[in-house]
C-alpha cells in the first residue's frame, strides 16, 4: 500500500509538472506531449484504483479489530518477558526495571516489535478513528515500558512509538483528543513516566543509524512537542517534568538539543522566506520577469516551489520548538541558568528578537504568510515570554549582557514598541521586560569597566574560549584547567577530554579551588584599582 501510494503521488507530481509547462503548445512536439499526458492520467487512475482496493481491505474495521487483538496479545507477552516477577498483566508491571534486560528477552528477534509497530503506525496515519473502538491500555503500557528502559536499542522503533502517540492524540471528528488523549492523562504509568520518556527519545533520536535520520529527528521532535501540548494541562505530568529537571545531566542534554534545533530551524526558515520574497518581487516586476528566457523562468519557479515546501515544514517545526521552550521555562526556570546552557540560550533568543524586530524583519514579509504558518507576531510573543520567564535569574541577566552579537538596548526598544502596537503583551509584561533590560545594561556597564582594567594573565584564560574563567576545574588526564561551562558544553557533544581525546565524564573533573581564588583576587584587585582611578579622575575634575 505504501509503495502504491508513493507511485500515485509521483504520477501526480509528474503530471502537474508537464501541464504547467506550456512551451510545447504549437510546436511539432505538441501531439507527443498530449499523448504522454493522457498515458500518465491513465496510469495514475489505474494505480489509484489498486490503492483504494488495498485500503478497503486493510482498513476494514473487522480486520483491524482482529489484528489489534492479536497485537495486544503479543505486546502483553513482550512486556511479561521483561517483568521481573513475570506476572503481567495479572499483576501490573512496575517501573523502573533493572538496567540489564533478561537474557531470554535479548534472544528475541526485533521483527516482533517491527510487526506490532508497523500495524499501529499504518492505521494511526491513515485512519486513527479505527483505533478508538479498540482497547488501547495494552498499547500504551507497551510503549511506556520500552520507551523508559534501555532494553530496546533501536531509536528508530522508539521514534515510531512517538509517532503513534502523536497521531492518536490529535483532534478527530468524534474525539477532541484522539484515541489516546484521555488515556495518557489517566494511565498510571503514563502519568509518571511518559514525559521523561518523551524527553529521552528527543535526545536519543539525534542518531538513528537510518539513512533518513536527519529528517526523522525533526519529525519525531515535532511529534514530541505536540504531545507536550496535549498533556500540559495535567498537573501530574508537569510534576513529572519538575522531577526530571532535577536529573541535571539528562535535562541539560535535552535543552541543548532544543536550542540547537531552534537556531537551525530559524536560519532555514529565514533563508527560505528570503528566497520566496525575492522571487515574488521579481514576478511582480513584469518587465524584469519577461526579460528572462523560459529556462530562467522555469528555474525561478522551481526555486520558489522548493523554498515554499521547505518553509512550511521548517516554520511549523520552529514555531512548536519555541512554544515548547516557553512552556518549559514557565514551569521550571532554574535549569536554564546553568553555565553550560545559559550563554547559548541568550544568544539564540537575542538572535530571534533581532530577526523578528530588527531592521531586517522587513525582508521576511511574504505574500500569503498564513500558507507557510509564518506568524512573526506570535513567534515574537513566545520569545519575549521566555525572557520574562527567566527574567529574575541573575545568571540569565549576565548572559544577556555578555552576548554581543545581537543584543542592544535599541533592539529591545523596537521589540517593546512592536509588542505594544500589536497588543501581544500586556503593559505589566512590557514593564517587566523593560526592568530586565535595565538590569542587563547595568551589568554591561560593569563588565565594560572590567575590560578596561588591563590584560588578563594567560593562566586565567579558558584554553578553549580564551575568556576569563569564573569556575575553573581541573581535568585529571590532560592536567589542564578549564572553565566548568566550557567543558560541560564540550561533553554534551563529545564525551572525551578535548586535549587528549580520552573518555571523560563531568564527574571526573575536579574543582580548581586554588586557581579560582587567584582569579577572584585578581578581579577584586582590578575593580579596586578601577575605583581608585575613577575617584582620582573625579577629584581632578572638581579641582
Amino acid at each position: 500500500m505504501n509503495t502504491l501510494s508513493r507511485h500515485f503521488h509521483n504520477y501526480g507530481d509528474h503530471l502537474r509538472e508537464i501541464e504547467a509547462d506550456s512551451s510545447w503548445i504549437g510546436t511539432p512536439q505538441e501531439a507527443a506531449a498530449r499523448a504522454q499526458i493522457e498515458k500518465i492520467k491513465k496510469d495514475k487512475s489505474r494505480i489509484e484504483s489498486h490503492l483504494l482496493a488495498v485500503q478497503v481491505q486493510l482498513l476494514d474495521p473487522t480486520f483491524v479489530g482482529l489484528q489489534a487483538g492479536f497485537s495486544n496479545f503479543l505486546m502483553t507477552w513482550l512486556v511479561r518477558c521483561v517483568d521481573p516477577v513475570g506476572k503481567h498483566p495479572q499483576v501490573a508491571i512496575v517501573l523502573p526495571l533493572p538496567e540489564t534486560a533478561p537474557e531470554a528477552f535479548n534472544m528475541l528477534p526485533e521483527f516482533l516489535f517491527d510487526d506490532v509497530i508497523g500495524f499501529f503506525t499504518a492505521v494511526s496515519r491513515m485512519n486513527p478513528e479505527l483505533l478508538a473502538a479498540q482497547p488501547l491500555n495494552d498499547l500504551l503500557t507497551f510503549m511506556i515500558v520500552f520507551l523508559s528502559t534501555p532494553y530496546l536499542k533501536n531509536p528508530y522503533i522508539k521514534g515510531k512509538f512517538v509517532e503513534i502517540l502523536y497521531y492518536n492524540t490529535r483532534r478527530s471528528r468524534d474525539n477532541s483528543q484522539g484515541a489516546l488523549g484521555d488515556i495518557i492523562n489517566l494511565h498510571p504509568l503514563a502519568l509518571k513516566y511518559l514525559l521523561p520518556a518523551l524527553m529521552r527519545i528527543f535526545v536519543d533520536i539525534e542518531t538513528t543509524g537510518h539513512h533518513t535520520q536527519f529528517y526523522d529527528k525533526f519529525n519525531i521532535r515535532y511529534y514530541v512537542a505536540m504531545i507536550f501540548r496535549v498533556i500540559w494541562t495535567n498537573p501530574t505530568h508537569r510534576e513529572a517534568l519538575r522531577k526530571e529537571a532535577a536529573r541535571v545531566d539528562q535535562f541539560v542534554r535535552f535543552i541543548n538539543l532544543l536550542i540547537n534545533d531552534t537556531t537551525y530551524l530559524l536560519d532555514e526558515s529565514l533563508t527560505n522566506l528570503q528566497t520566496i520574497r525575492s522571487v515574488q518581487k521579481l514576478k511582480l516586476d513584469l518587465t524584469a520577469w519577461n526579460a528572462l528566457d523560459e529556462e530562467q523562468k522555469k528555474d525561478k519557479d522551481s526555486q520558489l516551489k522548493q523554498a515554499e515546501r521547505t518553509a512550511k515544514m521548517d516554520i511549523n517545526l520552529c514555531n512548536e520548538t519555541v512554544r515548547l521552550l516557553k512552556l518549559l521555562t514557565e514551569e521550571t526556570s532554574q535549569p536554564f541558568a546553568r553555565p553550560e546552557i545559559v550563554d547559548r540560550l541568550a544568544a539564540m533568543l537575542n538572535y530571534n528578537v533581532n530577526l523578528l524586530a530588527g531592521p531586517q524583519s522587513q525582508d521576511l514579509k511574504v505574500d500569503n504568510m498564513h500558507e507557510y504558518k509564518w506568524q512573526p507576531k506570535i513567534l515574537l510573543s513566545d520569545v519575549l515570554s521566555i525572557y520574562l520567564n527567566l527574567a529574575q535569574l541573575t545568571d540569565f541577566q549576565a548572559a544577556l549582557a555578555r552576548e554581543g552579537r545581537s543584543y542592544s538596548k535599541e533592539l529591545f526598544n523596537r521589540a517593546e514598541n512592536i509588542a505594544r502596537r500589536t497588543a501581544i503583551k500586556t503593559e505589566d509584561e512590557l514593564l517587566s521586560l523593560k526592568q530586565l533590560i535595565e538590569k542587563v545594561e547595568v551589568i554591561r556597564a560593569d563588565d565594560a569597566a572590567d575590560e578596561e582594567m588591563g590584560e588578563v594573565p594567560d593562566e586565567f584564560l579558558d584554553p578553549l574560549t580564551y575568556a576569563l574563567m569564573r569556575d575553573p576545574v581541573y581535568l585529571p588526564q590532560s592536567k589542564q584547567s578549564i572553565d566548568r561551562s566550557s567543558i560541560v558544553q564540550h561533553l554534551l557533544s563529545d564525551p572525551r577530554d578535548p586535549f587528549t581525546s580520552t573518555p571523560l565524564k563531568i564527574e571526573d573533573v575536579v574543582p580548581d579551588t586554588d586557581l579560582k581564588q587567584k582569579i577572584d583576587d585578581f578581579i577584586a584587585k582590578r575593580r579596586e584599582d578601577r575605583t581608585k582611578q575613577d575617584t582620582s579622575a573625579a577629584m581632578d575634575v572638581d579641582t
